[in-house]
């Protein structure tokens, strides 16, 4: 459907016209509009309407002014909310709460400071206490 790009010219989002980054769900789209689809996908049901003639013109200026119109040019021009990947809250709590586990065990061990082996050949007049505060500083 769409090949690489010559020449170094920007790519065109097909959705609003701004700098599109790739191709989203099977359409060239800009970030913005990528996330409105993927955002908006399931507002189907709530059958969005437009406060005007569901004709607005969307551009990168306008399209924040009419979700019903936007969504319904997304599917004019053929993005696929099959590919949108589904997670489920469960699915992202218990990853979330896994990664925030592992995050606080990791903050609750802190390293024990080894002393220098140089403690057992000790010949200056350094004390145990000052031994170690030049370990910690010196390993630190």
């Amino acid at each position: 459907m769409f090949t690489k790009r010559t020449c170094g010219l920007p790519l065109i989002c097909l959705v609003c016209g701004d700098i599109a980054r790739g191709i989203n769900f099977d359409v060239m789209t800009c970030m913005s509009c990528k996330v409105f689809f993927r955002r908006n996908i399931h507002k189907l049901n709530m059958k969005l309407q437009c406060k005007f003639y569901n004709n607005c013109k969307i551009t990168k200026e306008t399209r924040s002014i009419c979700s019903a119109c936007r969504l319904k040019k997304c599917f004019i021009l053929g993005m696929n909310p099959k590919l949108i990947r589904h997670w489920s809250y469960n699915q992202f709590k218990s990853k979330h709460e896994q990664f925030m586990m592992n995050t606080n065990q990791n903050n609750n061990q802190l390293p024990m400071p080894l002393t220098l082996s140089l403690l057992n050949n000790d010949r200056s007049n350094l004390t145990i206490d000052e031994w170690n505060l030049l370990s910690n500083i010196i390993h630190g």
